[in-house]
């Protein structure tokens, strides 16, 4: 019996000097926290990071990086342009009001005989907010699968910014084959899921198809002509010649109607595919590069 004691008390030492040297042993090969990462180990770790990150970010989210340091300026731009005929003037042809001295001078000139004659005065006339109407137009043929689609909804991306937060009215038509309609006019401020519902079915739709801008512009006009505003824009993006003919038909449809409309070239393939042939034009590499040059010419401006 006193053996059979002895024995099982030498295994239960033994056994806790195994632990003994096993928890030693994990000791030793313990990380040290005070010791300083390599430049390995801190580039793997900032990467590992960076890739956590953007797989959390949003479809919206995704596309918005690339331009974040251009939303602002393409905002200032937009705003400062669209507010031209905003500011307070002074208006005439009242009976009451500011007189008028070259009005004065001119009704003294007809004798006061004429019914305008005694409407020489003038008001001053508070702004009002304007209307305005902008359709976006995309791209999405089979030429611009991969990184030409990319750089056209980051553009996309970066005027929703902008339309959004100067509360401007806009439709979004997408173009290969045949035009698609992804937002109609009047749907009001979009929330964070909204835009990443319309980016995420304006992505699903790119990348095939031929290059009709043909008929994506004549939709675009046909949807902008029964819209009521001050003001009528189409903004085209594309990565180069279309494939259903001249387009000089319904941009002359628009210019008829009042409508103005803007071709915007991004990429290589576009070589100056779109100054040939838009009133309007601007061709850029990246969409981040659109504020910048979006400046030098503009509708009413160039």
């Amino acid at each position: 019996m006193q053996q059979q004691d002895k024995a099982k008390e030498d295994a239960r030492r033994g056994r806790l000097a195994q632990g003994q040297g096993k928890r030693q042993g994990d000791e030793s090969e313990a990380v040290d926290p005070n010791k300083p990462f390599s430049a390995g180990e801190l580039l793997r770790k900032r990467l590992a990071l960076e890739n956590q990150r953007k797989e959390s970010m949003t479809p919206y989210q995704k596309y918005l990086e690339p331009v974040s340091d251009a939303v602002d300026h393409l905002r200032g731009l937009l705003g400062n342009i669209l507010a031209l005929n905003s500011k307070p003037r002074d208006k005439g042809g009242f009976r009451s009001g500011k007189p008028s001295i070259a009005k004065i001078i001119q009704s003294e000139s007809h004798g006061w005989m004429q019914e305008d004659d005694f409407k020489v005065f003038t008001r001053r006339i508070l702004p009002t907010k304007r209307d305005y109407k902008l359709s976006f137009v995309i791209d999405q043929s089979g030429s611009t699968a991969g990184e030409p689609t990319k750089r056209a909804m980051e553009a996309m991306v970066l005027f929703m910014e902008a339309l959004e937060y100067l509360d401007i009215d806009y439709n979004v038509i997408g173009f290969s084959d045949a035009p698609s309609e992804y937002k109609k006019f009047g749907a009001g401020r979009l929330d964070e899921d909204a835009r990443n519902d319309l980016v995420i079915k304006t992505e699903l739709g790119a990348g095939s198809g031929g290059t009709n801008d043909k008929d994506g512009i004549d939709e675009a006009v046909e949807k902008m002509t029964v819209q009521v505003g001050d003001r009528k824009i189409i903004i085209v993006v594309t990565d180069g010649q279309g494939t259903n003919g001249p387009i000089d038909g319904v941009l002359k449809k628009a210019r008829e109607r009042g409508i103005e409309v803007i071709g915007i070239g991004i990429g290589e393939t576009v070589q100056g595919y779109v100054k040939a042939n838009y009133d309007y034009a601007i061709e850029v590499q990246h969409a981040k590069d659109l504020p910048i040059n979006w400046a030098n010419c503009l509708p009413r401006n160039c």
